[in-house]
């Protein structure tokens, strides 16, 4: 079988460190796919499109040397720190950055346990960790203590943002949260709050794991891997619930939540309710009563739910292909239009301003505006001045009044399914055009009352029997 691809020659203004070297040579030797699945161990600039605001920077401090299947690849980069060693940095295909770890030695334990946090280099599949491990121990390879390093941080050249102390959500324990073993009761306390917390510091590493210091848009959720312990935390920084509000920390990125746990069955302990791993839908069902389902284009999903922290957490479980699926998630909801500008604000303008004269929204989730709805009612402000003010992040699922079959059309209208489009619709009032990412959208600049009173009718016809 083929081995890994290693190239190691230095570049100008860069030298190879000796571990790199070492590791190169040892990995030369090593079958393809054994410690995960990247393509080639070489030595090359940072590219400048990666990041063009901070391209001179990055190829000044730092090279690639790891490039990944997606075409993410891991750098060292020099911190600027003094006697602190070179950072390893994951420049993302998707524009995500992070540290991976604070130095190159961090790395290849990481590794060898298969806790880089990066899905390629951390897949079940590899075979070769236990070789790496005894390879570290044979070369008496250490990781250097250093201080956390904020790649993004570093990338946006600003100073972070100090943020307000963390403090906990008020949580109303249920009774579910009782019923639960101590040791998930333990994990449970932990969802919810943010990852500066002393709390989630502390267990984090109790478990031998580091957590992570930021988040931003472009990423997805954080792990923190306990493969042998049956668990795995998620955190992420937009969890749609108002109880989280987003923490910025550069101008790009944020403080994240402990957003999940989400649990194997190397979990050794008893799980809650009676429930266990080779549990089908039935037994489920009696041991927590009847799910929740919702329609897909290809059947029925089906879950079941129970509070844990009122408003704050609840224990998720599903059935599928005769496991059982269990975690504790975050309460949220579920984005109709996104604070991205999906779609753009006059859009969404319209929209709220209809929802508003429909008593399409829910009256407690907008009652600290009371002014500014009654104006909207009067039409001396327009519906984008109450998204502004309310719903800043996006508007939610129940940001409307509850009502299944609505929200439901509302989903299937915004996501153009169902023969819905309501970017079609106001194509067909206003005409099309391209946005800047080529994609189409309507000829709308404003939502004055003169353009809502052209699409109103059309926005009756479609939820004639709804509002």
């Amino acid at each position: 079988m083929a081995h890994y691809f290693v190239s190691l020659k230095s570049i100008p203004g860069h030298d190879v460190p000796p571990l790199l070297s070492s590791f190169g040579a040892w990995l030369a030797t090593q079958t393809r796919g054994a410690l995960g699945y990247f393509d080639a161990l070489t030595i090359e600039r940072v590219p400048p499109t990666w990041h063009e605001g901070a391209a001179e920077r990055l190829q000044k401090a730092a090279f690639t040397f790891l490039n990944l299947g997606d075409g993410s690849l891991l750098a060292l980069l020099d911190t600027g720190r003094p006697k602190a060693p070179r950072a390893v940095v994951l420049l993302d295909s998707e524009g995500e950055a992070r540290t991976v770890a604070t130095s190159l030695e961090g790395l290849l334990h990481l590794l060898a346990k298969g806790e880089t946090g990066v899905n390629d280099l951390d897949d079940e599949a590899a075979t070769g960790r236990g070789a790496l491990a005894a390879w570290l121990g044979e070369k008496k390879v250490k990781a250097p203590k250093a201080k956390d390093f904020d790649f993004q941080a570093w990338l946006d050249g600003a100073p972070e943002a100090k943020a307000a102390p963390s403090t906990v959500p008020a949580r109303a324990p249920s009774e579910s949260l009782l019923a639960l073993p101590p040791k998930l009761q333990a994990l449970a306390a932990l969802v919810g709050r943010r990852a500066d917390d002393p709390a989630v510091v502390a267990y984090v590493a109790e478990i031998g794991g580091k957590v992570p210091t930021s988040a931003t848009d472009m990423g997805s959720a954080k792990t923190v891997g306990a493969a042998k312990l049956g668990f795995t935390l998620y955190f992420n920084h937009d969890i749609l619930n108002d109880a989280f509000p987003l923490v910025p920390k550069t101008k790009s990125s944020y403080l994240p939540y402990v957003s999940q746990v989400a649990f194997s069955d190397k979990w050794s302990e008893p799980l809650p309710f009676g429930l266990g791993w080779k549990n089908g839908p039935d037994e489920v069902e009696r041991a927590l009563g009847a799910p929740h389902t919702r329609p897909l284009f290809d059947g029925v999903y089906t879950w079941w739910t129970r509070d844990i922290e009122l408003g704050i957490s609840e224990l998720n479980v599903r059935t599928r292909k005769g496991k059982l699926e269990f975690s504790i998630v975050a309460k949220r909801t579920i984005e109709l239009t996104s604070r991205h500008g999906v779609p753009p604000l006059p859009a969404v303008g319209l929209l709220v301003a209809w929802m508003t004269l429909r008593g399409a929204l829910d009256p407690s989730r907008i009652s600290q505006h009371e002014a500014l709805v009654a104006r909207v009612k009067a039409r001396s402000a327009k519906g984008s001045d109450l998204v502004k003010a309310a719903f800043p992040r996006g508007v939610w699922d129940d940001h409307l009044r509850a009502d299944e079959k609505l929200v439901r059309r509302l989903h299937h209208w915004l996501g153009s399914s169902a023969d819905l489009s309501f970017t079609d619709d106001l194509i067909s009032i206003f005409g099309e055009r391209k946005n800047a990412y080529a994609h189409r959208e309507a000829v709308l600049d404003d939502d004055t009352w003169e353009a809502f009173d052209r699409v109103a009718p059309l926005f009756d016809e479609r939820f004639q029997g709804f509002v």
